[in-house]
């Protein structure tokens, strides 16, 4: 939330002035920060949720043979899949 702000609060203080200066470079660093940041939100709220519609109800260890695939089977030389 503080960086939303922070984001509103810089611009108006820059007063839409901006030029090809250092000043410009740390304001548009700082909205990229901030957008990643909104990014990373989202992300981490929507993971989870999908990891659980995934799993439809399995145990663990059937979710693990499963993510991992034919490897899981295979783990011994030779052995059958």
């Amino acid at each position: 939330m503080l960086g939303l702000s922070l984001a509103v609060v810089v611009t108006l203080h820059t007063g839409f002035q901006f030029g090809w200066n250092v000043h410009t470079l740390a304001y548009v660093f700082m909205m990229l920060v901030i957008a990643s940041g909104v990014l990373g939100l989202v992300l981490y709220m929507s993971a989870p949720r999908q990891l659980s519609d995934n799993a439809a109800g399995q145990s663990r260890p059937g979710n693990v043979r499963r993510a991992a695939g034919d490897r899981w089977r295979g783990a011994r030389p030779g052995a059958q899949v």
